[in-house]
């Protein structure tokens, strides 16, 4: 399992932290690693699915307890905001 930028024993985030540096970091383990499976969980959830939209080599995710909103639970503004750094 990944110890994600900020977490963990990785040190700070950095001035230049988002979503495609994460998906980024992701990438550069998958091709290091040869992984073809990955598994989300939290806010890794939506890491690993926005991953699997540029990643071909992955052949099946899996999710748990993603930060979803239903009818509006949760503010989507930070979600939002993370989404609009990324380009597809």
């Amino acid at each position: 399992m990944p110890d994600r930028r900020g977490r963990g024993l990785s040190g700070p985030n950095g001035a230049d932290f988002s979503l495609k540096r994460e998906v980024e970091d992701l990438q550069a383990l998958i091709a290091t690693t040869g992984a073809s499976q990955i598994f989300g969980l939290s806010s890794g959830a939506l890491v690993v699915l926005r991953t699997d939209l540029v990643t071909p080599a992955l052949d099946r995710v899996a999710l748990y307890e993603p930060p979803l909103s239903i009818g509006g639970s949760v503010p989507l503004d930070p979600v939002r905001e993370m989404a609009d750094t990324v380009s597809t």
